[in-house]
């Protein structure tokens, strides 16, 4: 990565990250899969972290066995899920600390999701940040999801900046990816399911949000 761009702008992906919302997702794929007598378990649970909802979709019709179109799956899931973190969700250790810190700082913040965005959209306004941020793009809306680097170039042109003078945070391998391919400097927090994964490539990894606004000097130059 090119160390003489100074960082304009900060991009934050969404669950795992900003929020607890996997295991809200988990436990509504559970019990989605047990209204069809399948059991659905937290290893199956480990593959869908950062994939997109086409392929989710797939291999919860064809992996998992759940006798429904894929698209319609994950049609009822994020149905489901909107609803729950609509009441429940909760941001993580933090995460308005890092924002206060980067907003202090003059930073573009922006928030590039695999999520549909209505989604995201309640999510912010369930932890008070619907008005944190100057850009909110889903992969799902493109149709080009992460690993694909689009999300996160069409987020720095939505902002103005270059993508070198970006700042991912991201917690899984398909949305590293992603940020690598599209040229940003990619800090991680990995999500406690995917500590064991390949992170490689990160410009640092952390294993908290507050660890992250402790560094932070040394990530934005």
């Amino acid at each position: 990565m090119n160390s003489n761009h100074n960082i304009t702008a900060a991009i934050f992906d969404l669950d795992g990250l900003m929020i607890d919302s996997e295991r809200h997702s988990f436990q509504i794929l559970r019990e989605y899969a047990a209204e069809f007598g399948i059991a659905f378990t937290e290893e199956n649970y480990k593959w869908l972290i950062g994939q997109d909802t086409k392929k989710s979709g797939i291999y919860l019709n064809e992996e998992i066995g759940i006798p429904v179109d894929p698209d319609e799956i994950m049609d009822e899931h994020w149905d489901r899920l909107t609803e729950v973190i609509a009441e429940k969700a909760r941001p993580l250790p933090g995460l308005y600390e890092l924002i206060e810190a980067l907003q202090a700082r003059k930073l573009s913040l922006a928030i590039a999701s695999n999520s549909r965005l209505p989604y995201v959209e309640r999510a912010l306004e369930a932890i008070h940040l619907q008005d944190a941020f100057q850009g909110i793009l889903s992969g799902q809306e493109l149709g080009k999801s992460k690993p694909e680097p689009d999300v996160y170039l069409h987020t720095a042109a939505c902002l103005g900046v270059s993508p070198s003078g970006c700042l991912v945070l991201e917690d899984s391998p398909t949305g590293l990816e992603a940020a690598l391919a599209a040229g940003m400097r990619a800090v991680v927090v990995p999500n406690p399911d995917l500590q064991e994964k390949d992170f490689n490539g990160a410009f640092a990894c952390f294993y908290s949000l507050e660890e992250v606004v402790a560094n932070l000097d040394r990530l934005l130059t």
